[in-house]
C-alpha cells in the first residue's frame, strides 16, 4: 500500500507539473511546484480528492510533499475554497505521529484560514517544500510579534 502511494504521488505531481516549463537562461529541470496556470485550470475535485487521501498516507514523506502542494494551491489560487483539502490539514494537525508534520500541516491550516496573511508568500517561487514551509513560518512568527508588541 505505502508503495502504491509513492507511486500514486509522484503521478499526481507529474502531472499537475506537466505545464511548467524552463526559461532559457533557467535549468531545463522540472519544478517542483506547478505554475500558477496549470493550478488554476485544475480539476479542483479531483484535486481534493486525491490530495485529501494523500495527507491519509501512512507515509510521513507522502503527507509531507502533499501538504506543501496543497499549500502552494491556496497561495496561487487564494479564492478558490478547498473545504476537503482544509478539513484533510486540520485532521494532519491534529491527530499525525509526528510533530514536524502536525506543525507543518498547523502552518497550512493558517494559510486555509487566513489566506490575505500569505499575500507576499504567493509572490514567491520555491524551489522546494522546506522553502515554502520556511516562509510560511516566518510570516506566522512575525504575525505573533506584531500582535505581541500592540
Amino acid at each position: 500500500m505505502k508503495a502504491y502511494m509513492i507511486v500514486y504521488v509522484a503521478i499526481v505531481a507529474a502531472t499537475l507539473t506537466m505545464g511548467a516549463q524552463a526559461q532559457p537562461n533557467e535549468s531545463p529541470e522540472r519544478a517542483y511546484f506547478p505554475d500558477v496556470l496549470t493550478i488554476q485550470s485544475a480539476n479542483y475535485a479531483l484535486l481534493e480528492k486525491k490530495y485529501a487521501d494523500c495527507l491519509n498516507s501512512e507515509n510521513d514523506g507522502v503527507v509531507e510533499s502533499a501538504l506543501a502542494h496543497v499549500a502552494m494551491f491556496k497561495l496561487m489560487y487564494p479564492v478558490k475554497e478547498l473545504a476537503t483539502l482544509k478539513r484533510a490539514v486540520e485532521q494532519v494537525a491534529a491527530r499525525h505521529d509526528s510533530k514536524e508534520i502536525r506543525y507543518k500541516a498547523y502552518l497550512v491550516s493558517s494559510l486555509y484560514e487566513n489566506p490575505k496573511q500569505f499575500v507576499n508568500e504567493a509572490r514567491t517561487s520555491y524551489a522546494n517544500p522546506d522553502e515554502l514551509f520556511g516562509a510560511l513560518a516566518s510570516r506566522m512568527n512575525e504575525t505573533i510579534v506584531s500582535r505581541m508588541e500592540k
